[in-house]
């Protein structure tokens, strides 16, 4: 079995705010793109030849000075052709299609010597086929179905760690899928369809799962910081939350334990280690369990707005992207004004066209308009959504007072270019932009301003910029505000302070 693929390919686009600064050209060369540890900033990125790393953390892990406006090469892994990609707290497991596993770390006790060092088991002829990678340890699934667990030893008497040693899980054969949760959770389903669960030093544990609860073999399995989900190969998904307990360092099961059925006819799901959503693939449509950022559902809810990816899902929700693993990537063309491959050049018709409309928004008090078509924004926006359904059900002439011409026409050309370059972020119209993503409930819009703003923010621009984070609370620039201080406004206090 491969290493599964949750997103087939994903717009690279959606990861402009964290690749703003890097070279265009650059951009188009990648062909795929991995997120890494917990902070959404970090990144390999994969031309057709070569393995790059960006952000401070995986460069820093590396021996690589880390440059916003250039990605490192990873001069080890040229010419590698790399499967699969996961991480933990503080380090990177990769396997490439030769079945080989590398990784770097920056915990000491991994000795990886600031590279991606070569993992053998018992002979340099070990092959993989699988890894999985918890916060604190990983799981490798060899080509014969048996697993390796990475284990942290610990020095008695003293807080500190011990060396990191791999070990045979002696006790498990046959293994097709492994998966790791948050808080050092470990999954593993054998051929014969057997479930087994453990976590730290413990055995793992074989569960007696209810012979009603599967009766199809398991397609996949993805853990959150709390459950795993069970995906079967006829659709089922079942949540497994109940009949296991956890102690410091051992696992037992107070009852026999069922699963709950919880959606059908799903073709793929996604989740993440650190994180308490689940994502489902059903019927060429996406749904959503849990939290996300600021959003909760309390049960699988069908998401109205169209998605590529499950990628697109989270930047929709959030204000930093990730992937799922390993996905391929496209690169969106640069501006709306290029012919466009269908549908997307059909969308864009709908945009300001004389001949196809059925709403026409009057901007400011110059009456200027823009024309567009109902159906389409209902479907790209909430906020429209709602309003063409409610408010303004009858109404085919929109006024709209709050924004300048220029503004909301940038906005609409967005929504049907899906485009960043589409909207035009400066000093004189970020107040409006940002109002404008609040009042609308627009994350990606706030994402760009936010962005904007992050990179312009210093001493001088102070005072335009911190009212505008303020007023709307925009989250993720304490640090930021907190280096200002330091760096320039208390030395001029402290300055000003000292009697001439």
């Amino acid at each position: 079995m491969m290493p599964k693929i949750v997103d087939k390919i994903v717009d690279i686009d959606i990861f402009q705010d964290v690749f703003g600064a890097i070279d265009q050209n650059f951009i188009k060369s990648i062909v795929s793109i991995v997120s890494l540890f917990n902070d959404r900033q970090e990144f390999l990125m994969m031309t057709n030849d070569s393995t790059f790393a960006y952000g401070e953390r995986i460069c820093k892990m590396l021996s690589l000075k880390f440059d916003k406006f250039k990605p490192q090469k990873i001069s080890l892994l040229d010419d590698m052709k790399i499967v699969q990609v996961d991480s933990g707290d503080n380090f990177v497991v990769i396997l490439t299609n030769d079945g080989r596993v590398y990784l770097a770390s920056s915990d000491n006790a991994w000795d990886t010597k600031k590279t991606f060092k070569l993992i053998t088991v018992s002979n340099n002829d070990d092959r993989f086929k699988m890894i999985a990678c918890g916060e604190s340890d990983f799981l490798l699934l060899r080509n014969d179905g048996i697993v390796i667990q990475s284990i942290t030893t610990y020095v008695p008497n003293s807080n500190r760690n011990g060396p990191k040693r791999i070990e045979i899980i002696n006790c498990l054969s046959n293994v097709k899928l492994i998966a790791c949760g948050g808080h050092s959770h470990y999954f593993a389903s054998t051929n014969r369809e057997k479930l087994c669960l453990w976590q730290y030093t413990s055995e793992p544990t074989f569960l007696q799962i209810s012979s009603n609860s599967i009766n199809n073999r398991i397609k996949d399995i993805a853990y959150t910081k709390d459950f795993p989900s069970i995906l079967l190969e006829n659709g089922q998904l079942y949540f497994y939350k109940e009949g296991i307990i956890f102690g410091e360092k051992y696992l037992y099961v107070d009852h026999v334990p069922s699963l709950k059925l919880v959606l059908s006819q799903v073709e793929k799901i996604a989740t993440s280690k650190y994180s308490e959503f689940v994502l489902a693939y059903s019927n060429s449509s996406y749904y959503v369990y849990g939290k996300i950022h600021k959003n909760n559902w309390s049960s699988f809810t069908k998401l109205n707005t169209q998605f590529e990816s499950f990628a697109a899902i989270i930047e929709r929700f959030t204000p930093s992207p990730l992937t799922f693993g390993l996905t391929s990537t496209f690169y969106q063309l640069e501006d709306c004004n290029h012919p466009l491959p269908k549908p997307e050049e059909s969308i864009r018709r709908l945009f300001n066209n004389p001949d196809n409309y059925d709403v026409e928004f009057i901007i400011g008090k110059k009456q200027q308009r823009i024309v567009a078509s109902k159906c389409y924004l209902k479907s790209v926006s909430e906020y429209f959504s709602k309003m063409l359904s409610g408010k303004w059900l009858e109404n085919d002439r929109i006024m709209i007072d709050t924004y300048s011409y220029d503004t909301y026409y940038s906005y609409l050309n967005m929504l049907h270019c899906g485009n960043k370059d589409s909207i035009k972020i400066n000093a004189d119209n970020i107040g409006e932009f940002t109002d404008l993503a609040h009042c609308y409930c627009d994350e990606k819009l706030l994402g760009y301003c936010k962005n904007f703003i992050r990179k312009e923010l210093n001493e001088k621009t102070l005072e335009i910029y911190l009212p505008i984070v303020v007023k709307y609370q925009l989250d993720g620039f304490n640090d930021k505000l907190r280096q200002i201080t330091f760096e320039n406004v208390l030395p001029k206090i402290q300055n000003e302070s000292i009697p001439n």
